[in-house]
């Protein structure tokens, strides 16, 4: 990550990440993607910064307590040519970027996902036609296996895919669904005498607690101060998308840096 591009790596484990499965994207569409994602951060950077950005940057983006925030002007993206040296120079370095991931990985790109896991273990307890009634709107029936799937789906967003073996993953994604309270849904019963169901699928409580609490930060929606960690993440994410947007590459981190040791 010091000799790359923090976009071009990412651009690259995404490349490669679409050639394992069926559907492969064109490098093209990626780099008009990323691009349209780059920019528009950048636009709403500028007009309208998140809480912490503000803080970082107090000389750069001073704003009175009082001061209302202004709407953000409508961003509209222009695509880059396709025989621009920008998207020639793009599509070079994202193939270097993927040699690298390559060459790191040993060219081993065999990934294990939980999804299958979590289809055959609810299988096996005889849960995969479960029905759980919404919380919010008691007519409406929500299948339990695709409220797993999501609950794994929403899990890449955080590090238990790097943290815990991918049957640990499977098992909390049905441990969620047990959980009471829960403002989804109501919760699921599953046996826990003579034994836990957990200890079946080689699990304990103490790992399927942790996946859990890295789940449910993303629903966190309360409203504590941003510099309180783990407190209203979802909030704090919301507020600085696109706020760090201007770090994402060299030029605006050694920006940054000389901004903080100035003003150190």
């Amino acid at each position: 990550m010091k000799q790359f591009d923090v976009r071009h790596v990412a651009m690259g484990a995404l490349l490669l990440a679409t050639k394992q499965v069926e559907v492969p994207v064109r490098l093209r569409e990626l780099l008009l993607v990323f691009d349209f994602l780059y920019q528009r951060g950048l636009h709403y950077a500028k007009s309208s910064p998140g809480v912490r950005t503000k803080e970082s940057h107090a000389g750069v983006h001073a704003v009175e307590a009082n001061q209302e925030k202004k709407a953000a002007p409508i961003f509209k993206y222009q695509a880059c040519d396709s025989h621009s040296t920008t998207m020639y120079d793009a599509k070079d370095a994202v193939m270097v970027a993927e040699m690298q991931i390559l060459k790191r990985l040993g060219f081993h790109v065999q990934v294990e996902l939980p999804y299958a896991l979590m289809i055959n273990y609810m299988q096996v307890m005889g849960i995969l036609e479960v029905q759980l009634t919404s919380t919010r709107d008691p007519d409406t029936k929500l299948h339990a296996p695709q409220i797993a799937w999501n609950y794994l789906t929403d899990a890449l967003q955080t590090p238990v895919y790097c943290l815990f073996p991918t049957h640990v993953i499977a098992c909390a994604s049905i441990y969620l669904m047990t959980l009471h309270p829960n403002t989804l849904h109501e919760p699921l019963p599953l046996p826990l005498q003579p034994r836990p169901w957990w200890e079946v699928l080689d699990c304990t409580r103490n790992e399927l607690r942790t996946v859990a609490a890295y789940i449910f930060r993303l629903y966190d929606t309360s409203t504590g101060g941003t510099s309180r960690a783990g407190h209203g993440f979802a909030v704090r994410v919301r507020e600085d998308e696109g706020g760090l947007v201007d770090i994402a590459s060299r030029t605006g981190i050694r920006a940054w840096l000389e901004h903080t040791e100035k003003n150190a």
